[in-house]
């Protein structure tokens, strides 16, 4: 190929601009529940049961936002009774957000999934955004006497932003998974609470000359919890699942202008070169 040619289409392509986007996913997979006889001479098998907090034992909700046309466009949906599949999407001309659950009748084989995106904003001062969060479940558990047990999950996370920043504004993107258990302490009174979370977040990453650019944080962990019951009765506690995520763009979601000119100009050379080729 002509240098000439080769050199324009070097040329074309820097001018190209990155389009704007923030992104997340989080996923808590293989979620596993393990109840463990901490006395087997009194006779009682270890059990859980489970019920609703405040009419919402698992649940998915988020929200897409385009800040511009003030497009906002949300879901949020729960079921009390039982682990049951269920999701949910909203979706802008700038920004989409869904939530999942992949519920298998029971805690253990659950998966829980949120994702969302937004791509930047068409004037200065405006922003498209998203939220999204599967709960799966958040309620309450009564243990049986003389019992552990323990709550487990996969966490995988990706927050990307592919701008960072610009003279619109600044884009950031947020992953997050957690366990959460809380309750009567193990002999009744006081308090127990066992916590674990794996986060990943995004904004932009600058250099000495202020040249910000995005960037891309992943993790991927096992998070693990626990609740006993040491006393001869019945114990209650509560248990929060959560896979969320959430971002914002408010840098230049199209090309300026003049990289269309440029474009342009440079299609029209490349078509001249080829002409004088032939």
């Amino acid at each position: 190929m002509n240098k000439h040619v080769i050199a324009l289409a070097a040329a074309l392509a820097a001018a190209t601009p990155a389009l704007a986007a923030s992104s997340a996913t989080a996923t808590l997979s293989n979620l596993q529940m393990t109840l463990i006889d901490l006395n087997p001479a009194d006779g009682i098998a270890p059990s859980i049961a489970w019920s609703g907090n405040n009419g919402s034992f698992v649940y998915v909700s988020g929200i897409a936002v385009d800040a511009e046309l003030s497009d906002y466009q949300s879901f949020g949906f729960g079921d009390p009774s039982s682990f049951v599949p269920l999701s949910g999407s909203a979706q802008t001309a700038l920004s989409q957000v869904s939530a999942a659950i992949q519920a298998a009748g029971s805690y253990s084989g659950t998966n829980l999934t949120a994702t969302g995106s937004a791509l930047g904003a068409r004037t200065a001062g405006q922003f498209s955004s998203f939220d999204g969060t599967a709960y799966a479940p958040t309620g309450y558990f009564t243990l049986s006497p003389y019992t552990l047990v323990t709550f487990e999950g996969n966490a995988t996370l990706t927050a990307t932003t592919t701008v960072g920043m610009d003279a619109f504004g600044v884009e950031s993107a947020l992953a997050r998974a957690y366990l959460s258990a809380n309750g009567l302490g193990a002999f009744g009174t006081g308090s127990q609470s066992t916590y674990d979370q794996l986060e990943g977040s995004a904004a932009q990453s600058c250099d000495a000359d202020f040249k910000c650019v995005g960037t891309t944080k992943t993790a991927a962990g096992h998070l693990a919890v626990t609740f006993v019951n040491l006393t001869n009765g019945n114990l209650s506690g509560t248990l929060s699942t959560v896979a969320l995520v959430s971002g914002q763009s408010a840098v230049n979601a199209v090309p300026e202008p003049a990289t269309y000119a440029t474009l342009v100009a440079g299609l029209c050379l490349l078509g001249l070169v080829a002409r004088r080729r032939s």
